[in-house]
């Protein structure tokens, strides 16, 4: 069975407030669905907003990596077998931010017992190229990127094989608003991976990189609601 995206999704806020609640779409019915979302946030103060969870339709989504960087913090989150279609996200912000990012995709065909094969983060300061890497040992797994950086008018492009799903931003001020982006590709043989998205001038950037495992073929079709 292959990963295939189905769909990408997100939201932006650019007022000071804490939490952050939206109307996210997970795709439509397809079997063994796996969801990934960066959050991206600027402070409006001194405390962090540094997400500290999330749910999907009220199911607790895992935080996979989260950092901050100067004014600029986020947070990457999974979901296995989200709910479909179109629900509430909702994202814990301890302190308030002057705006909030969320940009992710949904992909079909994944493994529900192992779902990651291999997975990188990373975290950078004045920079236009995020440094991610994956080395697959198994072939045929599907890369999954997502990325925040600050500077809502700082646009990103897909590099190598990499296809662009989504971008979105808050706003288009250089210090005061943050934008996400989400691009995917398939990893036919082993190997580093080590491409995902540049951006148009240097930032605070930040994102991760996900090798998915396929659903093993003969396997129960894992269902959303069955």
């Amino acid at each position: 069975m292959a990963v295939r995206f189905i769909q990408a999704s997100g939201g932006a806020r650019s007022s000071t407030s804490g939490n952050y609640s939206l109307s996210y779409n997970s795709g439509g019915s397809n079997s063994n669905k796996f969801m990934v979302f960066v959050v991206g946030a600027v402070r409006a103060g001194a405390g962090t907003c540094v997400p500290t969870s999330a749910t999907f339709d009220g199911d607790s989504m895992t935080k996979q990596y989260s950092g901050t960087n100067g004014t600029f913090d986020w947070a990457v989150f999974t979901l296995l077998n989200p709910t479909d279609g179109l629900n509430t996200a909702s994202i814990s912000i301890p302190n308030n931010n002057t705006c909030v990012v969320v940009q992710g995709a949904t992909y079909a065909g994944v493994s529900q017992t192992d779902p990651i094969h291999v997975s990188d983060d990373d975290n950078r300061t004045n920079t236009a190229l995020i440094g991610l890497s994956v080395s697959t040992t198994l072939p045929n797994r599907h890369i999954a990127g997502v990325a925040a950086w600050q500077d809502g008018g700082t646009t990103g492009s897909a590099q190598g094989s990499v296809t662009e799903r989504q971008e979105r931003a808050s706003g288009a001020d250089a210090t005061d608003d943050v934008r996400g982006w989400c691009g995917d590709q398939t990893a036919a043989s082993t190997g580093s991976y080590s491409d995902l998205v540049s951006i148009s001038s240097s930032e605070r950037i930040a994102g991760a990189m996900f090798a998915l495992n396929p659903a093993p073929d003969g396997a129960a079709a894992i269902i959303t609601g069955l």
